[in-house]
């Protein structure tokens, strides 16, 4: 019989491990219309990165079908370097689980959290991985179009676990030993650069995710659990407010 032929893909986690982060404030987003105005303090301070070979995964050449994991124990590389992070505001994130309750379950998650009803820490797993993780590869994919830097010069939380002290955070590092200052420089752009992702989101035209929008190369989690309909409506929320209602977003 044909048999379809099997492709490896190994998994580097290259992943902010500090539990918990300390720096100073560079700056400041007013997220939401002026009527339903929250304000988010924007970090920058020192981050220890671990970069560590994890395992692998097997995967049908043809269907891209995953067909086994396999972990390995090895040991990783640590080292000193810059880090930008925020927090979504609470109101932000209950309007955000306001808007899907009843209207999403694991089916509609892939392979993320299993099928059945999304709440309690599941909500927060489909939040954090789904949401968050595809605001910030929207980002690092707009980032290059103001700032002379390599898309590997910044990188993010792709691989959020629920041991991660920090998965609930928005958080870019950068992938250099002792940093550039980079981070710094991007700080005040963050508003500019939540704004184009908001309209680069709304104006894709797939349904799921794509390399236009959500998906980035080299993605520790090889773009799996992504929610991009999700991530527009944090978007949504964040730069205009209670924005539209869902029935008249763009899909």
């Amino acid at each position: 019989p044909d048999e379809s032929p099997v492709s490896g893909s190994s998994s580097v986690r290259l992943q902010p491990v500090v539990p918990a982060l300390s720096g100073s404030v560079c700056a400041k987003l007013p997220f939401g219309s002026v009527s339903s105005r929250e304000v988010s303090e924007v970090y920058v301070g020192s981050v220890r990165v671990e970069k560590k070979f994890y395992g692998y995964r097997k995967r049908d050449a043809r269907t891209f079908k995953i067909l086994d994991v396999v972990d390995v124990a090895a040991a990783g590389v640590e080292f000193v370097s810059q880090a930008l992070w925020f927090t979504v505001p609470s109101g932000v994130r209950k309007r955000l689980r306001d808007l899907y309750r009843g209207r999403i379950s694991g089916a509609d998650t892939g392979e993320l959290i299993g099928k059945g009803p999304v709440d309690g820490d599941k909500w927060r797993q489909v939040f954090e991985r789904g949401a968050l993780h595809g605001l910030e590869h929207l980002v690092l994919q707009l980032c290059p179009l103001l700032l002379s830097v390599d898309p590997g010069d910044l990188s993010c939380q792709h691989t959020r676990r629920e041991r991660d002290a920090n998965a609930g955070l928005v958080l870019f590092f950068e992938t250099n030993r002792g940093g550039t200052g980079l981070c710094k420089t991007l700080a005040p752009l963050l508003p500019r650069l939540l704004r184009s992702a908001l309209s680069l989101v709304r104006g894709c035209a797939c349904e799921r995710g794509c390399p236009r929008c959500v998906h980035v190369s080299g993605c520790g989690e090889y773009n799996l659990g992504l929610h991009k309909e999700m991530t527009r409506d944090l978007l949504q929320l964040l730069v205009e407010g209670e924005g539209r209602e869902r029935s008249e977003t763009v899909n």
